[in-house]
């Protein structure tokens, strides 16, 4: 399967509210969207810096935009850091 021809794009958004569900009227847009390109291609979000104080906590929401008709459990998404 063609990820590419699934995946359209990925936006991430701080969620301010830490309920795990995208509310664009409160939680800040930090990136993107970004454009989803190919066969088992990636998304980078670049130049994301934010302090983490210690025993604090962020929590992040990632938006795909997917085709209508992607089979159910496809695509798989793998979130990283690069090395």
């Amino acid at each position: 399967m063609d990820d590419g021809s699934h995946i359209h794009g990925a936006t991430l958004y701080r969620d301010a509210n830490c309920n795990g569900v995208l509310d664009t009227a409160s939680d800040p847009l930090v990136a993107g969207p970004l454009l989803f390109m190919g066969d088992e291609g990636s998304v980078a979000f670049q130049a994301l810096s934010r302090t983490i104080p210690a025993g604090g906590r962020i929590y992040w929401l990632l938006a795909v935009d997917l085709s209508p008709g992607v089979p159910p459990g496809r695509p798989r998404l793998a979130l990283g850091r690069p090395d």
